[in-house]
């Protein structure tokens, strides 16, 4: 996969994860944070390596950080509600 077409499936990805701002509203109304509060997008997408591996993580292809399970489960969430 070329650098491009990775950062553009992991920008999809965190557009997705934050597409639904009503329930990260509810979730801070109700103090819990999330482990994506301190994400650093700019240093993975300056990182070939760690984006291919967010990205296998997301189509199910590779293993998963504990930030890219979260970020999967918020996917979900987002699209359940699309």
């Amino acid at each position: 996969m070329s650098r491009v077409t990775l950062a553009l499936a992991l920008l999809a990805l965190v557009a997705a994860v934050f597409a639904a701002p009503q329930k990260a509203k509810e979730a801070e109304s109700e103090g819990s944070s999330s482990i994506l509060d301190n994400f650093d997008l700019d240093s993975v997408l300056n990182n070939s390596r760690v984006l291919k591996n967010y990205v296998k993580c997301t189509l199910g292809t590779g293993p998963c950080t504990a930030e890219g399970r979260e970020m999967k489960s918020k996917c979900s969430e987002s699209f359940q509600l699309i």
